[in-house]
């Protein structure tokens, strides 16, 4: 394990990374194993975080199953771990290893079929990369077989170091560089490669930005209508007020016009005096031979309610009058009028309802001054 100068572990260099990925893979079920999986188990033995390298792991994992796929494409993978190691056997082994990998990935009968895997999802290409693939869509370990298979049959990797790949004129348009390594290349196709699903998320974005620009136009029209609506409820009651002072204004002129010319106030409705008849005249106790019916009305009312002619009864009496059926009416109303002599002279009854009955009595007491 290699330590920094504190004594921590320290990162260890991207061809170690992806040595291990690949002996890791060398002996996983590929229809199992996820990226996780095997960045958790070199995390534990090499004592340090990968989280920084989950991008690179991704993309030698998914180099590894392009070219598990091809049994001809771990040429460049044989060479690298032989130099690496120095061991003279190293191709072989690594052709064994291979092998076993593929067989193991291969789904057995028994097996469920499972969905498809972050690898296996097609992307969209870039239309530089599209050129070179040939296809417009393919899974990402597809684009790595295919960007493989068009490196052999080009001569493109270099005879002293076959990790490096010298780039033509299509590759140097999509990686931007006259040489690339064969840990970088994955990295450098990120932005060739989009995975359909973000493209439909940013298709959906984009719909969701349009839609919410046109609720922000209806929301800014309806503010803009509701503001003029404002306005006119304004202009209309300011217009009602208006014409209610102007109709006062007239009506003042009116009332000063009729007095300057010494005539009487001008009245209407229940404020027109009206004759009344000499029994009420008496009951009153007045001389004035008309009175309106409000002055009328207000002087009966003051007359019951200083003789408590309302109805008021105790607890104790509205039970006995209850159980012996002795009114037809709740006694407890107090809109119930019981007449003394004096009352019952004047209206001719002993009792009535206050405020429906009154006016009805008082018809024959009262005549109209109008002609």
């Amino acid at each position: 394990m290699r330590k920094d100068e504190d004594g921590r572990a320290a990162m260890p260099p991207d061809a170690a990374i992806a040595k291990r990925v690949r002996e890791i893979l060398a002996s996983a079920n590929l229809s199992e194993v996820s990226s996780k999986d095997i960045r958790k188990q070199m995390e534990e033995e090499m004592g340090v975080s990968l989280r920084s390298k989950k991008a690179f792991l991704r993309e030698q994992i998914e180099s590894f199953v392009a070219e598990a796929e091809d049994s001809g494409e771990g040429e460049a993978e044989e060479a690298a771990d032989a130099e690496a190691s120095g061991d003279g056997d190293g191709d072989s082994r690594l052709r064994d290893k291979l092998n076993s990998a593929i067989r193991e990935s291969a789904p057995s009968k028994k097996t469920k079929k499972k969905g498809l895997t972050g690898l296996q999802k097609p992307c969209q290409l870039s239309d530089v990369l599209e050129a070179i693939v040939g296809i417009p869509q393919a899974p990402r370990s597809q684009v790595v077989k295919s960007l493989w298979a068009y490196i052999r049959e080009h001569n493109l990797q270099v005879p002293e170091d076959k990790r490096k790949i010298k780039c033509d004129e299509a590759l140097k348009k999509v990686f931007n560089s006259d040489y690339i390594d064969m840990f970088s290349m994955n990295q450098k196709l990120t932005k060739h490669v989009i995975p359909l699903d973000e493209l439909a998320y940013e298709a959906g974005a984009a719909k969701r930005k349009i839609k919410d620009e046109e609720e922000d136009e209806d929301g800014k029209e309806g503010l803009a209508e509701r503001a003029v609506d404002r306005e006119t409820r304004a202009a209309n009651r300011l217009a009602r007020k208006r014409k209610a002072e102007e109709r006062a204004e007239k009506k003042e002129e009116a009332r000063k016009a009729r007095k300057a010319a010494g005539k009487s106030p001008k009245v209407s409705g229940f404020t027109v005096p009206m004759k009344i008849s000499p029994k009420l005249r008496e009951f009153l106790g007045t001389e004035e031979s008309q009175l309106s019916r409000p002055e009328v009305t207000k002087q009966l009312w003051d007359y019951i309610k200083s003789n408590q002619l309302q109805v008021s009864l105790k607890n104790s009496d509205l039970f006995s009058m209850r159980r012996n059926h002795s009114f037809d009416q709740d006694p407890s109303d107090r809109r119930k009028i019981l007449c003394d002599e004096k009352l019952e002279k004047l209206l001719d009854c002993k009792s009535f309802n206050g405020f429906g009955g009154l006016p009805k009595l008082l018809q024959a007491h009262l005549t109209s001054t109008r002609k």
